[in-house]
């Protein structure tokens, strides 16, 4: 049994971008994480997370929130903001765990290998290589990636 993390609250806010109410049309969808790419490309960051927060807390499917969750971790990686990056991790867990997916559990886990974090890497492949639901592929995958932390 997981434990439900609650949705948090970044230390900055951004109002809703208009035109998206509900619900997001694939093409909006689209269009708003490329918008959100091409920002990131300029370092408009603040800008880039507006837009992914927005289809965060919009009606698309929870997999794909969980998704624009893990595009602002790694946004808030890119400005120095690691603690909020793991925050934003944690929501895309949240989001997809109910749904019997580990992507981005998976990405948080080399997130934390990749910032010398071995040890809470390991906790969460262990956490990971324990559901019932991965794939032999994504099993495979965590089996290594714990290997490679141990080596």
């Amino acid at each position: 049994m997981h434990e439900t993390i609650p949705a948090i609250e970044p230390e900055f806010t951004f109002p809703p971008l208009p035109g998206y109410d509900s619900p997001v049309t694939f093409d909006q969808y689209q269009l708003s994480a490329q918008q959100a790419s091409n920002l990131v490309e300029q370092k408009e960051y603040e800008k880039a997370i507006a837009v992914l927060q927005s289809l965060v807390e919009s009606d698309l499917p929870a997999i794909d929130r969980s998704v624009m969750a893990l595009n602002i971790a790694t946004v808030c990686d890119q400005m120095g903001h690691a603690e909020h990056a793991l925050a934003w991790y944690d929501h895309g867990i949240a989001l997809e765990s109910p749904l019997m997916r580990c992507f981005v559990a998976m990405t948080k886990a080399g997130y934390l290998a990749g910032k010398g974090r071995r040890e809470d890497a390991t906790v969460l492949y262990e956490r990971i290589a324990s559901e019932p639901y991965l794939t032999l592929r994504e099993l495979d995958s965590v089996q290594q990636a714990l290997r490679n932390l141990q080596a």
